[in-house]
């Protein structure tokens, strides 16, 4: 049990390795991350609506992550690694494919 509780303190995002469902809408994944990590709903919703508009991805929730250009991916991919608030976060490569702003945006975040 401790293992359990101790994994879920911890957010993870790699730039070569996804934990998007390729041929499903980003939300979905970011649906089954709220059961695994077992976020109440309220909590969940408003951390998307602010990771989203955070990033300026709110408009492609329910485009399928194949369709999602790299950087739109990796926006995402942070949403799934901060989604259940962590306290320690491991990233690799976040802002690959990114623009200035966005690069910005998560530097600063």
């Amino acid at each position: 049990m401790r293992q359990k509780d101790h994994s879920k303190s911890i957010g993870v995002g790699l730039g070569q390795k996804s934990q998007l469902i390729r041929d499903f809408p980003a939300k979905e994944t970011l649906e089954v991350l709220k059961v695994i990590y077992e976020v109440p709903r309220k909590d969940h919703d408003e951390r998307l609506r602010e990771l989203c508009k955070l990033l300026d991805i709110s408009h492609k929730l329910q485009t399928p992550v194949r369709n999602l250009s790299l950087g739109e991916r990796m926006k995402f991919e942070l949403i799934c690694a901060l989604i259940h608030t962590p306290k320690m976060l491991f990233l690799d490569e976040p802002t690959i494919g990114l623009d200035i702003t966005s690069q910005r945006t998560i530097r600063h975040f």
